[in-house]
């Protein structure tokens, strides 16, 4: 926390804040910081976290800490010591009235940016860390660390347009950081009117930049084709969330036998899902503060046979380490179109996401799985699905359950040109920032502004599981994000009884959903237009006793589809594994969408 203790008193401002190679450090005079303060922040760099809460929550020093707020001239910097050692210890309310604190003494910049940053944890707060941050940023404009936090913070309610906007100045400042290049990747997946061939050059200027493959070094691995192989998963994600959705039925059903798997975590958060997935791992290696080389030299030294990103350009995931080579064969599961990076050679898709005269467009081979990619582990318990909330209320409720990413103003568009032609129908808007009042009032404007009254519109933020199944349940239809489609709340949708109008698109992101519902035998569900999506949502709910039987056969669908069936992915994924091997060994070649051995030119896919 603080890097240096000079012995001179210096002015008590923040002007010994420096930040120094994106780094933060302070210098203050030993006489200005309470000796317990000094000797918390030495055992919070020990990592005695408990110590130091003890030292800064005893009451008998208390005294003492009200005594830096009486100091005059104010002593800014040491406030913002003890703000910053009270964040360290999660003492989260003391942190933000101490950073509040300050800036009625002395507006900075740091200390809007770490106010920001408390109120972002929270997504009823996420309106007021979007003014912070750009209050930040307004007062360091050259920093690009706040630009992109400020950036990332529009997008996150939903102002992703705005967002990328302030995110491409961010760039300028700083256009050799591969991060905020790969920020931009992903939440350009968010706006309309992209296609593949825009993304394929995006990519591909972003590997002249970034992905450049480091010099290759040879790998001294036993080129037994029949061997177990050992498979390294890459993830900043191995907690709740929609990575451990593909993860955790592959890792329950793989075979031991032939495939021994290593967890590489980047991620900093850890949850009852992080040791589920690791009691199926070989081992779970935690990178997290590596640097990408550091991993790189860690995979290699394991002998890793295939590595796997899990994650693609979403934030915090590491996929730059792909650049160094450290296994042989690299693979792309999840990244949603190429990673940009040359020394990845395959991706895992099927043909509904990638049809094959799309797959041109990429650099990688890209190998089908029969099933697809995606998977819905049914709930350990779950309400019975009831008869159709229509039938019952006499009008219909639409809904929708994604991120507030996915709302673009074209997704709007459709969903009020469909209420407008159901003038008794309601809608149920579920999102991360439904509790955010700010972010309530904008949606509520956005659709007054298009003829549809408030009233109509019901506003929810994050809801307890249970909640959320019941919450799911008394909506009769989905009306689908576009250009990204939902994906795990399509899934948790459909497992209550309620099918999604989906618009398909050109991009991975915006098939999701028909992957999903032809797995299902669905496809009536989804839309070729604008126009049809209109006019399927209106007709499904005008047969209200055709939707309710297929709303009673949903669950039945899906555990007879491959959607659940955790064996299924495991054995395509292990087929796949095993091709990727024979083919760097020689042994088979991948041509036209299949395995061909290459000692008798046979297809033996």
């Amino acid at each position: 926390m603080i890097e240096q203790m000079d012995k001179s008193r210096l002015s008590g401002g923040l002007d010994s804040l420096l930040i120094k190679d994106r780094a933060l450090e302070i210098s203050v005079g030993k006489d200005q910081v309470p000796d317990f303060v000094l000797e918390a922040n030495e055992q919070i760099r020990s990592g005695q976290m408990e110590r130091a809460r003890a030292l800064l929550l005893d009451p008998a020093r208390m005294p003492m800490l009200e005594s830096i707020f009486q100091a005059d001239p104010p002593e800014t910097d040491t406030m913002y010591i003890v703000a910053r050692l009270f964040l360290e210890i999660q003492q989260i309310d003391q942190a933000e009235t101490w950073f509040r604190s300050i800036l009625g003494i002395e507006p900075h910049a740091v200390v809007y940016h770490e106010l920001a940053e408390i109120c972002s944890r929270t997504p009823s707060r996420h309106s007021e860390a979007a003014r912070l941050f750009a209050q930040a940023h307004a007062l360091d404009p050259a920093n690009p660390d706040y630009g992109v936090s400020a950036a990332r913070m529009l997008i996150h309610v939903g102002q992703v347009e705005r967002g990328i906007e302030l995110l491409d100045k961010a760039i300028l400042l700083s256009p050799q950081d591969p991060v905020f290049s790969s920020m931009r990747l992903w939440y350009q997946h968010y706006v309309p009117g992209l296609d593949r061939l825009w993304f394929a050059e995006q990519y591909r200027r972003w590997s002249e930049v970034h992905g450049t493959t480091h010099a290759d070094q040879p790998f001294d691995l036993t080129k037994d084709p029949d061997r177990p192989l050992r498979v390294g998963l890459v993830s900043s994600s191995f907690c709740t969330g929609s990575i451990a959705h593909t993860l955790r039925p592959f890792l329950q059903a793989y075979d031991r036998a032939t495939l021994e798997l290593v967890g590489y975590n980047h991620g900093a958060y850890r949850d009852g899902v992080t040791e589920e997935l690791r009691g199926n791992l070989s081992r779970l290696v935690c990178m997290r503060g590596w640097t990408q080389e550091e991993m790189a030299r860690r995979i290699r030294a394991d002998r890793i046979d295939i590595l796997v990103d899990m994650g693609g350009h979403c934030h915090d995931n590491p996929v730059g380490l792909f650049r160094f080579r450290p296994a042989p064969i690299q693979v792309d599961y999840g990244g949603m179109d190429t990673t940009g990076i040359e020394a990845i050679g395959w991706r895992l898709t099927d043909d509904i996401l990638d049809p094959a005269e799309t797959l041109s467009v990429y650099p990688e081979k890209s190998v089908y799985l029969p099933g697809g990619p995606f998977f819905f582990v049914p709930p350990a318990t779950s309400p019975p699905i009831g008869e159709l909330p229509l039938q019952s209320r006499g009008f219909a409720t639409f809904g929708s359950f994604n991120n507030n990413m996915k709302i673009s103003d074209d997704t709007l568009i459709l969903w009020c040109e469909v209420l407008r032609a159901l003038p008794s129908a309601r809608f149920v808007l579920k999102c991360p920032v439904g509790d955010d009042p700010e972010a309530r009032d904008d949606y509520r404007e956005r659709f007054a502004r298009r003829g549809i009254a408030a009233e109509r519109i019901d506003i929810v933020g994050m809801l307890p599981h249970d909640q959320y199944q019941a919450l799911l349940a008394s909506i009769d239809l989905v009306l689908d994000t576009f250009p990204f489609h939902g994906c795990i709340t399509t899934l948790d949708a459909l497992w209550m009884g309620v099918p999604p109008v989906t618009l398909l698109g050109d991009l991975w992101v915006s098939r999701m959903g028909p992957a999903v519902l032809q797995r299902l035998g669905l496809e009536v569900f989804v839309a070729g237009s604008a126009e049809d999506y209109v006019r399927k949502a209106c007709r499904f709910v005008e047969q209200p006793e055709a939707l309710d039987r297929i709303r009673r056969s949903l669950r039945h669908l899906m555990l007879d589809s491959p959607l659940c069936q955790p064996r299924r992915l495991a054995r395509e994924l292990e087929q796949a594994f095993r091709g990727m091997w024979h083919h760097w060994l020689g042994l088979r070649q991948w041509r036209a969408g299949h395995w061909v051995d290459t000692n008798c030119g046979e297809n033996v896919s």
